[in-house]
């Protein structure tokens, strides 16, 4: 065997793939359908665990993570939004928090769409729904069981929904 030896007596290829493998398995992203790319955190916008990311397909640095929300991504030219790529966090934490929100709001045509984006906007997981629509009165009453990361999660959902259009009121169930 004519094997490139290096330090310690290892050849010099097992090196650099133990050092690529290191720094895949240290990595805290998961590219979706694809598995063990190199990645690193954008400079430009620096994620943190638990924000919104997409993944920007470099070249020759693999997948760079930025947050959803980073101005390169949303002023990216339009010929390069194909090197986009969903991309999540890998340490999957459970909910800390299943709470109840009650919404009443007059009854319109898109209230649970509009509801539902919000929801899904922030990363807000429904376990349930109910919902009940007055017809004499024109109104609904909702009830969502929800999944939450914190209270924090909580109230800025909660501030968002009284937002929409026709709601007259949300409440966390007691």
């Amino acid at each position: 065997l004519n094997e490139r030896r290096t330090g310690a007596g290892k050849p010099a290829q097992s090196k650099r793939r133990e050092k690529l493998a290191e720094a895949v398995s240290d990595s805290e992203v998961i590219v979706r359908g694809v598995g063990n790319l190199l990645t690193q955190r954008a400079s430009c916008c620096k994620p943190e665990v638990n924000d919104p990311i997409i993944g920007y397909i470099t070249r020759g640095k693999g997948v760079s993570v930025h947050r959803r929300d980073c101005t390169n991504i949303l002023n990216l030219d339009p010929s390069e939004a194909v090197r986009l790529i969903e991309v999540s966090w890998g340490a999957e934490k459970a909910p800390a928090l299943s709470v109840v929100i009650l919404i009443q709001a007059y009854d319109r045509y898109g209230l649970m769409r509009d509801i539902s984006a919000v929801m899904a906007n922030h990363d807000v997981y429904i376990t349930s729904i109910h919902t009940e629509s007055n017809r004499d009165e024109q109104t609904a009453d909702m009830s969502f069981k929800v999944d939450v990361e914190d209270i924090n999660q909580l109230i800025l959902v909660m501030d968002k929904l009284r937002q929409l259009p026709n709601v007259i009121e949300v409440s966390r169930a007691e």
